[in-house]
């Protein structure tokens, strides 16, 4: 392995300090291994003196990796910016939300007024949405705790919080009995949710929404697929819709991250997803779950 070319100039000082000082010397630098892989290492030594001359001949030090520690740290501390920055953001948008319902409610408007009023309510309820997604993509990251799952459960609950939103748009739903599965019951309902009001936010002008939602077991998982009737997608772009902020649309609405979150969490899950879709054929997204494996014996 080879030193970081941005790391080496960490190095070289640390290593001329602990000889001029004839100190203990710790840094955190990053190795490349000859595969192109990048791990994050402490190294931890001190400088070997000659007793007679009191010269330093040899520095002698380990290496730790702690590429998984480095990894846990920066999750850490991105969680806690986006935590502090939504609470930041979020205070100023309830504050020009409230100001705007009180000013629709207390003036004398015009038409155009009142237009320019609900484009300013419109701005801030998108803002709050925008950071309520930053948000759930910074948390996607973090590990869940796994369980034995009711995915039924876990759906019909979902479900009943959808309701509004599926017959504002008029769809329709098929839900088969669902099994239980290896998971955590809020990551799997997080997945699922985001899946539906992306069915519901992409669907067809031409014809009523369906969304119908499917289970088979195949080796050791359990394969949910949600395949709905919407606009689609051409297959070439099948892979990139996870990609983080890629939109293949004109609509602007949210950062582009609900999928990138449903691929994130189901990798957490031990699982995996991935789609299937053509222009204004619909789309099909395939979940892959660990099933629930019999403990008995």
């Amino acid at each position: 392995a080879a030193y970081h070319p941005d790391d080496r100039p960490v190095v070289l000082a640390a290593i001329e300090r602990a000889i001029a000082e004839q100190t203990p010397f710790e840094f955190e630098l990053r190795l490349v291994r000859p595969s192109g892989e990048v791990r994050t290492v402490q190294s931890l030594g001190r400088p070997e003196v000659d007793p007679h001359t009191g010269q330093v001949v040899a520095l002698l030090g380990v290496f730790r990796d702690i590429t998984d520690d480095a990894r846990s740290k920066r999750l850490q501390d991105m969680e806690l910016f986006s935590h502090v920055a939504a609470h930041d953001l979020r205070q100023p948008i309830r504050q020009i939300s409230a100001a705007v319902r009180r000013l629709g409610g207390s003036l004398e408007l015009t038409g155009e007024d009142e237009v320019m009023l609900d484009i300013a309510h419109r701005a801030a309820s998108r803002m709050d949405d925008l950071v309520t997604e930053l948000v759930s993509y910074v948390d996607s990251g973090r590990p869940s705790s796994f369980d034995t799952v009711d995915l039924d459960f876990v759906m019909k609950d979902l479900l009943a919080d959808l309701q509004s939103d599926i017959e504002a748009a008029g769809g329709t739903l098929v839900v088969p009995r669902l099994p239980r599965v290896e998971g955590s019951a809020p990551t799997l309902r997080q997945i699922f949710l985001n899946l539906l009001l992306n069915a519901i936010r992409y669907r067809s002008p031409e014809r009523p929404l369906t969304i119908e939602i499917t289970v088979m077991e195949r080796d050791a998982d359990t394969v949910v697929r949600v395949k709905d009737n919407g606009v689609g997608f051409p297959p070439e772009l099948a892979e990139s819709l996870f990609e983080p902020f890629r939109r293949h649309n004109t609509d602007n609405r949210g950062l582009g991250l609900g999928l990138s979150i449903v691929r994130r969490l189901a990798a957490q899950l031990g699982g995996t997803v991935r789609a299937e879709g053509r222009p204004d054929e619909g789309a099909v997204f395939e979940v892959v779950l660990r099933s629930v494996v019999s403990r008995s014996g």
